[in-house]
Order: C-alpha cells, then structure tokens, then sequence
C-alpha cells in the first residue's frame, strides 16, 4: 500500500507544470522504482497501471488535447476499462494466463461461485467495517453461501450496481473518482481469482486510502462548518480510542489468538495459531487443548496434525526426564 500511494504521488508530481525537467525525469525513475516495488510486495499492485493509465487519460488528455476531451469522460472511460477488462479476463482464461494464487481457493470455491459472493463481502464486510470499524477481527471467518440459496448475494449484487449508476449520473468527478479508485483497487482479491479466505480485513487499507476517504471527504465537505468541525473531531477521537484498543490485541500472538477466538471460536486455523503461541510460550496444557481442538475440526489439517504431534513429543520426552530424575 505504501509503495503503491508513493507511486501516484510521484507520478502526478511529475506531470505538474512548474517542475523543471531534470526535476520531473527523477520523479519518473522513481514512479518506475515504485511500481515495480509495489508488484514485488502486492497482488493489488497490479491495478496500479490502470490507476495511472486512467488518470492520464483523465486529468491531462482534457488539459492538452481540448478537443478529444468529450472522449475521455469518465463515464466513458470506466465503460472502456470495464469491457477491456473483461476481453482480457477472457483472453487470460481461455490461454490459462490467469494468475493462481499459491493456495487452495479454486478448489475451495471456484471462479464464479467466488466473485459472486465477493458482492456479499463488499457491502456487508467490507463497506460495514469501514462505517463501524468495530468488533475487528484477524480471521473473519467470513462464511461461503451459494448464489442460488443465499438472498443475500443477489442483494449485494443489486446494491454495487446501484451505486455504480448512481455514481456515473452524478456531476462530482472526486465521486466518480473515488469509487473508481476503491473497485479498481479491490478487483484483484474480490473478482475470479478466488483466494483461500473470502474476507481480509488489509485488503481494504488500499481501496480506503483514496477511494472511500475521497468521497467522505466530499461528503463531509458539503455540511455546515460547525457540522464538518464537529464531525472530524468525533471521528479523531473515536478512531484514536479504537486505535488504543486494538493495539492492545496486537501485543504478542497470544493475545491476538485469544482475541480472534473469542470472535470466530469454529476456526481450525484460529486454534492451531493460538496452540501454537502457547507451545512457544511453554504453555503445554493450554497449548494441547486448542491444537486437538483444531485437529478435531478438519482431522487432515496437517498444520495442527503437526504441531500436535511435536507437542506430544515433547510431553513424553519431559515425562522421561522427570521419571529419570525421580530415580
């Protein structure tokens, strides 16, 4: 996320029309250092082209070439990237370029069956944590549904692309701008590469930075100033108090394995983790119970199956030593 904002901010510096040549070729190599930084450390990264292809095509074709301005609206450039989108998509699927992420969500889901239950996990995740950014969680646990039993994704569904045309009849280009920028930048994680969880709550730091902050910043700019006054120093302190709270679950493995089991007590993973902080903490009893626990779940989780078999062994290893210092 850091290289990735870094990156637009050097690319735009760039273009700025007070800036010196020599100034403007150094802030070039830096934006191609940035990219390639950001596609070293993230999947989302990939989106970041279209981001700066899409601000081009936006901000400077209008400024320089005035007369093909009415062909690079942003209605119709989200149109253009769309289709472009998905012929690319397609084309990737149909030649088996599609990235594959190293773990076990195609056979978990499947394409379909997971981009469309990421509408679910937009609005009612992703969007509902970013406006009640409470009861935050390392494994969300977010549950698979199928499309033809589950209302819920139909209604997620009908949502996106209500706001989506809402969006595109509205004048306020920092609007379009914004939700452009969130949809572009979670495409990666929530479209038809499915990934083994569903729901995590860092995929959202990059679609929130400039997307949904740019269009609350609107938002609270079109209220009365005691409002907007009022408004941000509620938002200061409740974030800052959130922010002190979560800290604290953030102290050692321990604490955020408890923390997480408290809000998702069914997940194997959660079990293994917190079993495993304990085992490293010496903690063998406690250690035992939520590794076993985690192995009950899913008998063939070898993670679990593994660190229970190293605890046990050093069980017995501790009971011999004890039998041989007894004699």
């Amino acid at each position: 996320t850091f290289f990735y904002l870094l990156t637009v901010y050097f690319f735009v510096a760039t273009l700025a029309p007070s800036r010196t040549v020599k100034y403007r070729l150094s802030l070039a190599l830096l934006t191609i250092l940035g990219t390639y930084l950001a596609l070293a450390s993230k999947l989302i990264a990939i989106t970041l082209p279209v981001i700066i292809l899409f601000w081009i095509l936006v901000h400077y074709v209008p400024e320089y070439f005035p007369s093909c301005a009415r062909y690079f609206r942003i209605t119709n450039m989200l149109w253009f990237f769309v289709c472009g989108g998905v012929v690319l998509v397609i084309i990737a699927y149909l030649s088996n370029l599609l990235y594959m992420p190293k773990d076990q969500g195609f056979e978990l889901y499947g394409r379909v069956p997971y981009l469309l239950v990421q509408f679910k996990v937009i609005i009612f995740y992703y969007l509902t944590k970013f406006v009640f950014p409470f009861n935050l969680n390392v494994d969300s646990g977010f549950p698979f549904t199928d499309f033809a039993t589950d209302l819920g994704i139909s209604f997620s569904i009908f949502i996106v692309v209500s706001i989506i045309i809402s969006v595109l009849k509205m004048g306020n280009i920092w609007i379009k701008l914004g939700i452009i920028w969130f949809f572009l930048s979670i495409s990666p994680t929530s479209s038809i590469v499915p990934l083994n969880d569903l729901a995590v709550e860092h995929r959202m730091y990059l679609p929130m930075s400039l997307g949904l902050c740019l269009v609350t910043g609107w938002m609270l700019s079109c209220l009365k100033k005691n409002i907007q006054i009022f408004s941000l120093i509620l938002i200061l302190l409740s974030f800052s108090v959130l922010t002190t709270q979560r800290n604290k679950v953030w102290i050692n493995e321990i604490t955020l394995w408890s923390d997480s089991i408290i809000k998702n007590p069914n997940s194997p993973r959660v079990h293994n983790n917190l079993g495993k902080a304990y085992y490293e903490a010496g903690q063998l009893r406690k250690a035992r119970f939520h590794l076993e626990t985690s192995v009950s779940s899913i008998p063939r989780y070898v993670k679990s199956q593994f660190n229970l078999d190293n605890l046990k062994n050093i069980i017995e290893e501790k009971r011999i030593d004890s039998e041989k210092f007894q004699k």
